[in-house]
């Protein structure tokens, strides 16, 4: 009897998944060893994870009702059952199992020092993303990565993170993108890596370092996450809703707030190699991490190197028709530090900081013709980019429960361009360039109780502020002839001025025993923001939060959200490129050629974005230790600031595209078109002919009519005890369907699920056993099919499914010290992008937005910590 091989293939991975679930029975409970903990009066929740995170353990409980209480101060030597009964004493938590790797708490009817009808107690410190309330879960869905889950997935860096999570796409900035990939938007011209959520755009996704803005990558406004070593990341945390109410521009598609580690006692090394079985993508990092905690602060500074060798054409069958050195994902070498400390001066005043360095160089090699190398007609780019943030921040404690804070931040990201062009072994020309980003940033605010009710304190936070960005951009043309002409070259700034509010207004609390409301609660946030040059924004969200029943939350936000112009997308200037239609039709005749308009618009309205989202949470007593949690969102994008045209295929016949495509133009239309000669670039394969154009296609910047994207998520996460270990299993399936119109009389053109945008389905699902040496895991992936009706015809791309693994043994058992090693195995099938259509021969035959040229990749990783 034959088996098919993807038969084989999903047989084996179900053996691989049940291997990471029933194997070992090592560990059992070690005996109580005492250690230091530093925990800060806060929030009993926020206490609980940090003495999770100091107790090297999971730690499940119900985050709602440790909200409600505050722990006192832990800073000692204890053992793990001594600490969490000091933690616990103020609460109606009680263990109700444990082992060495978790440990699950239950809420009993006991009431610790509390009673029936006091008032909650006062949160003191934790504020999670997505709400500026102190103690307080925001309304907005939040997914929370640990350092560890990102390790366990078999990730080096938050760039490669990013890419497997299911709300987020792969296009934007990102290094696999390779040649022949459309859209401005869906660049690689420095190998950073960008957030992009709901697939709006890696401006549309603001991206925080401890609650910090960062200065913006290259030329647009995202930030590259690439360079934070994950060495210093404790968590990070995304919220998937528009947020510009508490934040400001950008955030439309959500938040992503990466929380560098607060405490860290000791020093840990490790040293990592990674590779593609099927060749090239070589990759060798060493991180270093040390730090101090005392009782009244501490300090750490992490480093990380690594070195990627690149991979190329050649290196994939696939891709073997193109020149060999093609760049598919690029080489380059990076040099990451992060320091971050805190210190509390007074009894009141507390002060921190956080620093970040990063370089990093790459290389790009592409050929503009079929059959040739980038010698004989092509390019070879070596971009860097250096980087640094400073985000110093004071708080003062106030009578009466309040919270005052000043901080800062001054940031700087400058990608240094230089291309070399080659025709017939001979360098023709230089293209030098620079995109040098500033940001500073001042702000004061406060937070703390200002009415009582029934249920609770009422809690209000405020601030106000100020930022300026600054871009500074220069792109040349330099001919060995002699002749040379400047693309780019602008230096513009833009600032803004804003105050915000959030109130939180508890209306029914788990103390009064209502029947059929154990929670209800309101929130309230309004910002508005002045910017140089253009009218003030002011942005509102309301959420509420209804529990009918212990174990059960309904949560219903909505918002507008608003993000500003890019400087690239107003100052880059623009020019008029001559193209042959043979590279975008094939019903036009020989020779004819096509008039694109590339560049910026000084005239452009900020977006608007109006969310909804509703989410539903389950608990299961029943089932202790599941969490299950649907969330449905709509999102109506108005204005949106983009290139009309995402891709130039079939762009001519194209419905969609019929406001910025004008067919049979007139000379004098094009002259008109084109102003001076001298900024006309011919990329054809003849002289100018003004009698030969037979379309200008108009692709500058502008404020596109509306975007409608809506959807839903389904997470599930689940731990127990198990086999003398802890058992782990968690999932996200997304589904997302967007459509697009760029002018009120134009085509609707459907997004999400054709090709070059994300997928209507993608998920990522999980299952994990640890015990105290050994941890093992495995993933399934999930992108979703979309359609190709590019060129006239219609092609649909298959889903994929692929599979990663991860096994780690720590030869010192439970403790975090000693020596430890990891072997993960993504894509453990090789799966391969399936191949594409292209509009040049020498584009890469994939979809690099939604599928990877690496194939299976095998990295082990020595770790040691003292």
């Amino acid at each position: 009897m034959s088996v098919s091989r993807t038969t084989l293939r999903n047989r084996v991975s179900v053996c691989t998944l049940s291997l990471a679930l029933f194997l070992g029975t090592a560990g059992a409970i070690a005996a109580e060893d005492r250690k230091v903990y530093v925990i800060e009066a806060q929030s009993t929740a926020a206490a609980l994870n940090a003495f999770a995170r100091q107790s090297d353990l999971q730690l499940m409980f119900d985050y709602a009702e440790a909200a409600r209480t505050t722990a006192p101060v832990l800073k000692g030597s204890y053992t793990r059952k001594e600490a969490l009964a000091i933690l616990l004493a103020n609460t109606r938590f009680e263990v109700g199992s444990e082992d060495a790797a978790v440990i699950y708490l239950k809420v009993s009817e006991r009431q610790g020092s509390t009673s029936a009808t006091a008032v909650e107690p006062e949160p003191t410190e934790v504020i999670v993303t997505g709400t500026r309330i102190r103690g307080r879960e925001p309304t907005s869905p939040v997914t929370r990565l640990t350092q560890a889950q990102i390790q366990m997935g078999g990730h080096a860096d938050l760039g490669e993170m990013a890419r497997a999570l299911p709300q987020n796409f792969g296009g934007g900035a990102n290094p696999g993108i390779a040649v022949g990939t459309p859209d401005l938007r869906n660049s690689n011209n420095n190998a950073a890596s960008t957030f992009n959520l709901r697939g709006l755009g890696p401006d549309a996704t603001l991206t925080l370092l401890n609650g910090n803005r960062l200065a913006y990558d290259s030329i647009g406004q995202a930030v590259d996450v690439s360079a934070v070593p994950l060495a210093a990341v404790d968590r990070v945390e995304i919220v998937t809703d528009g947020a510009s109410a508490l934040y400001g521009s950008d955030a439309v598609g959500g938040v992503v707030n990466i929380r560098l580690k607060r405490d860290f006692e000791g020093v840990a090394v490790a040293a990592r190699y990674a590779a593609s079985t099927e060749g090239g993508n070589a990759q060798k990092g060493v991180s270093l991490t040390a730090g101090r905690a005392w009782t009244d602060g501490g300090f750490l500074i992490a480093a990380d190197l690594s070195a990627h060798s690149g991979l190329y054409a050649r290196d994939r069958t696939y891709t073997r028709t193109l020149d060999a050195t093609t760049t598919l994902i690029p080489q380059q070498d990076a040099r990451l530090l992060v320091l971050t400390g805190h210190q509390r001066l007074t009894s009141a005043l507390s002060f921190s900081i956080d620093a970040l360095l990063s370089e990093r160089k790459s290389l790009f090699t592409k050929a503009n013709d079929v059959g040739v190398t980038y010698l004989d007609n092509g390019s070879r780019e070596t971009p860097r980019v250096r980087s640094y943030s400073l985000s110093p921040r004071l708080s003062l404690d106030l009578d009466g429960g309040w919270q005052t804070y000043w901080s800062a931040t001054v940031a700087e990201d400058k990608t240094e361009l230089h291309t070399d062009a080659y025709l017939a072994s001979t360098r023709t020309a230089t293209y030098p360039g620079r995109y040098l980003n500033r940001t500073v940033v001042s702000e004061v605010g406060g937070e703390g109780p200002v009415f009582s009710t029934a249920a609770g304190s009422a809690r209000l936070a405020l601030g106000a502020g100020y930022r300026k960005i600054d871009l500074d951009g220069y792109l040349a043309f330099e001919y060995v002839s002699g002749f040379s002409i400047v693309a780019t070259d602008f230096k513009r700034g833009r600032t803004s001025h804003y105050a915000f509010a959030e109130l939180f207004v508890p209306v029914v609390s788990a103390l009064q025993d209502v029947p059929g409301v154990r929670q209800l609660s309101l929130t309230g946030a309004v910002r508005t923001e002045r910017y140089s040059g253009a009218d003030s924004v002011t942005t509102p969200k309301i959420g509420v939060v209804y529990a009918p029943v212990n174990g059960v939350d309904l949560k219903v936000s909505w918002g507008k959200s608003f993000k500003m112009p890019t400087l690239y997308q107003s100052y880059r200037g623009e020019l008029p490129y001559l193209m042959d239609t043979s590279l975008i039709s094939t019903t036009t005749p020989a020779g004819s050629t096509f008039l694109y308009l590339d560049g910026a618009n000084e005239h452009l309205d900020p977006e608007t974005a109006e969310t909804w989202v509703a989410t539903a949470a389950l608990r299961p007593g029943s089932v202790p230790g599941l969490r299950l949690e649907l969330s449905a969102f709509d999102i109506a994008y108005r204005d949106r600031v983009m290139q009309p045209i995402l891709s130039l295929s079939g762009a001519l016949q194209n419905p969609a595209y019929a406001g910025s495509v004008f067919l049979n133009p007139t000379p004098s239309q094009v002259a008109a078109a084109i102003g001076d000669m001298a900024r006309l670039r011919n990329y054809s394969s003849g002289v100018f002919d003004a009698a030969k154009v037979v379309a200008i296609v108009d692709n500058r910047e502008q404020n596109v009519f509306r975007q409608a994207i809506s959807g839903y998520d389904l997470s599930v996460q689940y731990g127990r005890p198990w086999q003398g270990g802890s058992l782990g299993i968690n999932g996200t399936l997304s589904y997302l369907k967007s459509r697009q119109t760029l002018d009120a009389n134009g085509a609707g053109e459907t997004l999400a699920g054709t090709i070059f945008n994300p997928p209507h389905w993608r998920g990522r699902f999980g299952a994990s056993w640890q015990s105290d040496s050994l941890t093992l895991a495995g993933f399934a992936n999930y992108v979703g099919a979309f359609d190709d009706d590019r060129f006239g015809s219609h092609r649909h791309i298959a889903a994929q499914t692929t599979y990663d693994a991860t096994v780690q043994y720590r030869f010192t058992g439970a403790t975090d010290r000693g020596v430890s090693v990891s072997l993960s195995i993504l894509n453990l099938f090789d799966e391969t992008p399936e191949t594409i259509r292209t509009a040049a021969a020498f584009y890469v035959p994939y979809d690099a937005t939604n599928h990877a040229a690496s194939g299976r990749v095998v990295s082990l990783t020595l770790g040691t910590r003292w």
